[in-house]
């Protein structure tokens, strides 16, 4: 039976309203616009730069003419719309990869409710040819400056020139909106704040299997090290490693919520008890691949299913250890004045496969996925995606970056490290390979 968990400090508005199963077409389709519509702005600004640019000689302050989808035009025009593939973004499932071809693109209209919204439901045929470079994947949002093919009736555009998201110049800047997370870490004046990041699964150890055990070393880990700011991420009991141990022939096997609570639990709650002890503030994120925690991106804290097992118990062990916090999944985590947007769901893994590059700089599709990252304010911008998403929170903006983002921390299979800071307007990213990650914070 269920366990039940009286009034807690984790009883909060923000973990309530997860509702994803039984979603609409309709709210799919709501979602992913108002996901382009939050890029449209600053793709019709840079396009409209590029374009004057282009042709220095033309009456300056003069804007490109909005192209209505399904027009003919003889002149140059900008066109904003969302890429799409052959693939229909309501088959399910979703097929991977979908393999973006270059004679074959399609772009149609974001709904905005401004200028080309009247095309509403066209698409358009994408011709890239004339470009010396470009970088699409599916769902990715563009500013073509072109004009359409003679005699297609509108149903082809010729790209002369195209921006891509809303650029990489993302200057730092407060909305006001609050982090998920808010850290007062103490310091003496000038001297950094160390802040660890670990991730799961934590079942294994040096290519072994065992119980948890890699929650013991990040334990002395912190003993040792003492850092200001730990955050854990999950999956704490990974489902893909838990569907292996059942599918072996055991004499008395153990459900899901009695591995949690006898390998896991007692690890995590002696890891929390050495961050009280060495003034360590502890972060726990959730994973997508997670035991018992069926939510999709954005997901919210381990605390949404509370009243039931495993998780009945871990609240009831960490609600008197206020130094530790619980975040959803992506996270946004102020410590001091410096904002880290974290996840522990790697957008790499299909994102790179997506890609469809012509790159006479010989960039890498890692290096390309980075920018498109930065550029689209997500690390989640491919549409249809191979990740569960939640249409509603999508719409709401859930899986967009804060503008006041300074470093991303990613949980990655890659074997690469990048920092992701946002100094002088342009971001990179915070990379980790499975496991363990230091990031110093500077005071100044």
């Amino acid at each position: 039976m269920a366990s039940r968990v009286s009034h807690s400090r984790f009883d909060e508005e923000a973990f309530k309203g997860y509702r994803w199963m039984d979603n609409s077409v309709e709210s799919r389709r709501e979602g992913e616009a108002s996901r382009c519509a939050r890029l449209y702005t600053e793709i019709v600004a840079n396009a409209n730069k590029l374009y004057r640019s282009m042709h220095p000689d033309e009456e300056e302050g003069e804007d490109l003419e909005m192209g209505v989808f399904g027009t003919q035009y003889s002149q140059a025009v900008l066109m904003v719309g969302r890429v799409c593939c052959e693939a229909d973004e309501n088959l399910q499932p979703v097929p991977e990869p979908l393999n973006l071809n270059a004679h074959s693109l399609l772009l149609e209209p974001i709904f905005t409710g401004g200028p080309g919204a009247s095309g509403r439901g066209k698409r358009l045929i994408l011709n890239v040819q004339a470009l010396d470079s470009y970088t699409v994947f599916p769902g990715c949002v563009v500013g073509v400056i072109g004009r359409t093919s003679p005699n297609s009736c509108g149903g082809e555009l010729l790209a002369e020139a195209m921006v891509t998201g809303a650029g990489l110049q993302w200057s730092r800047k407060t909305s006001g909106e609050e982090p998920a997370i808010s850290l007062e870490v103490a310091h003496a004046d000038g001297a950094p704040i160390h802040v660890l990041s670990a991730s799961g699964p934590f079942q294994s150890l040096k290519g072994k299997v065992m119980g948890g055990q890699r929650l013991d070393v990040i334990t002395q880990y912190v003993s040792d090290i003492k850092p200001g700011v730990l955050i854990l991420m999950g999956p704490y009991m990974d489902v893909d490693y838990m569907e292996a141990t059942v599918a072996e022939e055991v004499e008395t096997p153990m459900s899901f919520e009695d591995t949690f609570n006898k390998e896991i639990l007692p690890r995590l709650m002696k890891l929390a008890l050495t961050c009280r002890e060495t003034r360590t503030h502890l972060v726990l994120l959730p994973s997508l691949n997670e035991c018992c925690f069926p939510y999709p991106l954005p997901q919210p804290t381990l605390m949404a299913l509370k009243a039931y097992e495993p998780w009945a118990t871990l609240a009831k062990h960490l609600e008197p250890l206020r130094h530790v916090r619980l975040g959803g999944n992506p996270c946004s985590i102020r410590i001091n004045d410096m904002m880290l947007y974290v996840s522990s769901t790697d957008p790499l893994r299909s994102f790179t496969a997506e890609i469809l590059t012509k790159s006479p700089e010989g960039k890498t599709k890692v290096d390309l996925a980075l920018e498109q990252f930065v550029s689209h304010r997500s690390l989640f911008p491919l549409s249809p995606s191979a990740l569960p998403v939640d249409p509603n929170r999508l719409r709401a903006g859930g899986l967009r970056m804060p503008d006041e983002t300074d470093i991303v921390v990613g949980s990655l299979g890659e074997a690469m490290r990048v920092v992701m800071l946002n100094y002088g307007g342009r971001r990179t990213i915070l990379r980790e390979l499975r496991g363990v990650h230091q990031v110093t914070i500077g005071a100044g």
